[in-house]
């Protein structure tokens, strides 16, 4: 048996320009539905005022990159975050299977579910604060900044090669490196303007990455959760970062399962009667914190001489991207443990010794 809520429930399908609410009443039924225009300060000012004015209501809004000057202008009104406003994870909520989709019939289902209890259960996501924010957008910056350069590197290697000219070896964003590159573009028959431009791209995007460099080791320093993780072997500022801020209050998780399906950690299984089936991983978690720690069981892998024997004892069962999957699993279960615990990481019992 379902247990309904005894306060009214309010569900927004939140758009750039718009968003569409409904409100049910305590006994599930429709007492109030209103679209409202966000083009302008004022329009969404009313907006948030009429949510606001609600008697006894709870709030739910799915968890878009375009709702947090709705979710801390509520805040700010007196709303508590897991109480009366419930933020949501979209994919959990499945509302392109409930038949055709529109921006009412997505407002009635949130509204119906969080009346039901069903998205507290099932669907309710972190929102981090506003510091964690600013973090997690330096760190996720660099990261596409450090692809983007990698692109470049690659585009003007193959305007070289295309016409046999010997590249400079190494990552080529050094002083050097780019100097060599400007003589020697000189010398392309064809494709010079557009490999100039790749260059001064290129010399630009590493000056960002250095300053976000900067930035970066500055906020790990001031971590504390950052700091005992650069403790660990093979974790850097940047690394720890990215962990502590993609990671988040741990304790919103019940158990060790619940976290590495956060990250994506997880095997898609399929079961019927009393067979399962066991894939690939699931991937639908954070790809950050999976990306940051699929990297430090790289390191770890080729320099850490524990992780080195425990892979080699495994080789000839499974391949050695499995196991750096499976590697970076343990490493957020013991990290996860030791933070519940209040107890010190152990790379042995990660391993299992």
């Amino acid at each position: 048996m379902q247990t309904v809520s005894h306060e009214r429930s309010c569900g927004i399908d939140l758009h750039e320009t718009v968003a569409q609410v409904c409100v049910l009443s305590v006994d599930g039924e429709i007492e109030a539905e209103r679209r409202f225009s966000l083009r302008s300060e004022s329009s969404r000012e009313r907006f948030v005022s009429w949510i606001a004015r609600l008697e006894s209501v709870r709030v739910a809004v799915e968890a878009l990159g375009l709702n947090r000057w709705l979710v801390n202008a509520l805040v700010a009104r007196g709303f508590r975050l897991g109480k009366e406003l419930l933020v949501v994870h979209p994919p959990a909520l499945k509302l392109k299977e409930s038949g055709r989709k529109t921006d009412r019939r997505d407002a009635r289902e949130i509204a119906r579910r969080l009346w039901l209890g069903d998205l507290d259960r099932h669907a309710r996501t972190y929102y981090p604060s506003d510091s964690e924010y600013e973090v997690r957008q330096l760190t996720r910056t660099r990261h596409d900044l450090v692809t983007q350069r990698l692109s470049l590197r690659n585009r003007i290697r193959s305007f070289l090669r295309t016409y046999a000219l010997a590249c400079p070896r190494g990552r080529l964003q050094g002083k050097k490196s780019l100097e060599r590159l400007g003589s020697m573009l000189e010398r392309l028959p064809a494709g010079a303007p557009a490999a100039r431009v790749c260059v001064a791209v290129l010399a630009s995007v590493n000056e960002q990455i250095q300053a976000l460099d900067a930035l970066i080791a500055e906020h790990a320093r001031g971590s504390r959760k950052a700091r005992a993780l650069m403790a660990q072997p093979q974790l850097g500022a940047l690394s720890a970062l990215t962990i502590a801020v993609e990671l988040g209050d741990i304790r919103r998780f019940d158990h060790t399962r619940a976290v590495s399906s956060y990250a994506g950690l997880v095997p898609r299984v399929a079961s019927s009667g009393e067979k399962q089936w066991h894939g690939a991983l699931d991937k639908r978690g954070n790809r950050h914190l999976r990306w940051i720690l699929g990297q430090w069981a790289v390191r770890l892998m080729a320099f850490h001489p524990e992780v080195r024997r425990w892979v080699e004892r495994r080789l000839h069962r499974t391949s050695k991207n499995r196991l750096r999957m499976a590697l970076a699993r343990r490493l957020l279960v013991g990290l996860y443990v030791s933070e519940r615990d209040g107890v010190s990481f152990s790379l042995t019992t990660c391993l299992g010794h």
